[in-house]
């Protein structure tokens, strides 16, 4: 079988992976030692037709089926280790001091100076420690780092395949996916950026009285800039009438002529909010974790906030093409389209398994060239999610090296994987 020819990681990672893919057999060939002449040999062999579906999920460790001309088939470990979760978070304290690799992984990329310690908070990315296990080798594995046979050379070259074409899966394989390390990433700056603002200027007190200036006698006081009226604001609030016996909440507030001097942002939001409580609580709606980008998009997602959208990406600190995809995945499937677009993370290897069957089963195309990392399974330019909501999103590869989302989330991996691939046979070329 044979790996994903599609990479996950953007077009300019195309030299990264293949640096990425060198330094980790240079650094696998020093740990065996004397036997780096077995994975020499193997080097030119087509591995990735003797290898299963290769699963980098697992962090620390990968596990496949390896069958080789004029041996027995073998299922294969190697095991590289995981960094921890307190590791992966100083690795991700210190990035903000490399610009490059900042910007990179806040992007969606990996940098060649991840696999450079000094970055790295001393905690190297690139593993040092390698140990394996084979099935066609149970004596041989007694010792303490087991056997490097020709099943682990071949296996080994497979891995490095995998990681020239998606340089991601080497962070995924040491405990943190590119999603989660570039979520930690953002906890780290905001972390950083919470001294500064516990320094800055209080906001003013509830109690606290704007300061107006007389007009004249009979003309109502203008607030200063910076205050709104609030009181003649919830004044234009009123529910509406019930429908009838069956209705068991008010009817959507809603909002009469705005103020004057009312910002027409604010006006908006305020109407938004109480249209979508009135969603949730009626049960039209299931809100599923909600976050500040999750709820910034989905008001961008309506018609008040879509004028916003420029000015909304500069304050999430996005670009305007990636908040204009966050609004095309919460439009296909809600909050939940948006954190699976936004972020790769990780799932249950069960339910990645258990997918993998379904989508191969189902697409017999897809035998061989499906691919998993974390939640997500990609092959030929189709991808699919598992998003918080335990349903399947479906993505195409457009151009710019980016997953841009389509409509046919499903709980079923199959369908959500068929809509995927019938969006991307359908897209112009």
């Amino acid at each position: 079988m044979t790996t994903a020819t599609t990479p996950v990681d953007a077009p300019s990672q195309t030299g990264v992976g293949p640096l990425w893919a060198e330094t980790f057999l240079d650094a696998l060939a020093t740990a065996v030692g004397g036997h780096r002449t077995r994975l020499d040999a193997t080097r030119k062999m087509p591995h990735t037709a003797y290898t299963g579906q290769l699963d980098t999920s697992r962090p620390g460790q990968l596990l496949c089926s390896v069958t080789l001309p004029d041996a027995p088939k073998a299922r294969t470990t190697i095991v590289v280790g995981a960094l921890t979760e307190t590791q992966w978070d100083e690795i991700a304290a210190a990035l903000p001091s490399h610009p490059g690799i900042l910007g990179a992984v806040q992007t969606g990329r990996v940098h060649p100076g991840l696999l450079e310690a000094e970055h790295t908070a001393g905690h190297p990315i690139l593993p040092t420690e390698f140990s394996f296990d084979c099935t066609a080798h149970p004596a041989a594995a007694a010792g303490p780092r087991g056997y490097f046979c020709q099943h682990a050379a071949v296996l080994a070259h497979a891995l490095a395949s995998r990681i020239r074409q998606q340089p991601s899966a080497l962070l995924t394989l040491r405990g943190c996916s590119q999603g989660r390390l570039q979520a930690k990433v953002r906890t780290a700056l905001l972390s950083a950026a919470a001294p500064r603002a516990a320094g800055a200027e209080p906001a003013p007190s509830a109690s606290h009285t704007p300061r107006t200036e007389e007009s004249g006698p009979g003309r109502q006081a203008e607030p200063s800039p910076g205050s709104s009226p609030a009181a003649p604001l919830f004044q234009q609030w009123r529910p509406a009438a019930p429908t009838g016996p069956a209705e068991a909440l008010p009817g959507t507030p809603v909002l009469e002529t705005p103020v004057p001097g009312v910002c027409p942002a604010v006006a908006a939001v305020v109407a938004d909010a109480a249209a979508r409580a009135h969603s949730v609580l009626t049960g039209r709606t299931v809100e599923v974790g909600l976050t500040p980008l999750t709820d910034a998009i989905r008001h961008l997602a309506t018609p008040q906030g879509a004028p916003l959208a420029e000015a909304v990406a500069e304050r999430l600190g996005r670009t305007p093409a990636e908040v204009r995809r966050l609004v095309v995945a919460h439009r296909h499937g809600g909050p939940a389209a948006v954190q699976a677009a936004d972020t790769l993370g990780d799932a249950d290897p069960e339910a990645v398994a258990a997918a993998t069957a379904a989508i191969t089963a189902a697409q017999p195309t897809a035998r061989g060239s499906l691919t998993a990392e974390g939640n997500t399974l990609t092959a030929g330019g189709a991808q699919v999610r598992l998003g918080p909501d335990r349903r399947w999103h479906p993505f195409v590869a457009v151009h710019g090296g980016t997953w841009q989302p389509v409509a046919g989330a499903s709980t079923e991996p199959a369908t959500a994987f068929r809509a995927a691939r019938t969006a991307r046979l359908s897209a112009p070329r």
